[in-house]
């Protein structure tokens, strides 16, 4: 088979027998080229996560994002990433809670 026909076929740990595994480095493996990275930060903590993001934007404008909605809002328009925002559902009322107990 000439050079210009060959076909590679990428393969994964879970692909691979031990003997396959024999000799091979971590670099011939084909990793996953994005990751889902979910960033949760409380209150206090929204500034050290931002400085974190910002120290590695690049990496992170990669892979999908995801993040609660303050945080995510601050990743947005702080460092243009972009970022898939879970909202928090609206907060119920104590009235209606007692109206659901009672049927």
């Amino acid at each position: 088979m000439s050079e210009n026909n060959m076909k590679f076929t990428a393969m994964t740990y879970s692909d691979m027998t031990y003997s396959d595994m024999d000799g091979i480095k971590i670099n011939d493996v084909a990793a996953p080229t994005v990751r889902r990275i979910a960033m949760v930060a409380h209150d206090n903590k929204k500034v050290d996560l931002l400085r974190w993001a910002e120290y590695n934007v690049g990496t992170l404008r990669e892979h999908e994002l995801y993040a609660t909605g303050t945080t995510g809002t601050l990743l947005e328009y702080e460092l243009g990433l972009k970022v898939h925002r879970f909202v928090r559902p609206a907060r119920r009322r104590p009235a209606d809670r007692r109206e659901d107990r009672r049927g």
